[in-house]
């Protein structure tokens, strides 16, 4: 019984949460182009994506040696 009960309130609150998206994609005006962004692109991203790299290939290198 505490299974289902989980369940439909796992449900009510996905189907609201997919109500609020519909409704704000029908909200959207058609000639805004939302993948268009004003802001320039940021060079942080590939900082830490290469921070990351150089980190878990050492502790590769310190786990196999």
């Amino acid at each position: 019984l505490v299974l289902v009960f989980l369940y439909v309130n796992d449900i009510a609150g996905n189907a609201s949460y997919m109500y609020d998206l519909i409704r704000r994609t029908m909200e959207t005006p058609l000639d805004r182009n939302i993948g268009d962004s004003s802001q320039p692109y940021q060079n942080e991203d590939y900082l830490t994506i290469m921070i990351a790299i150089v980190a878990g290939a050492m502790v590769v290198i310190v786990v196999i040696f």
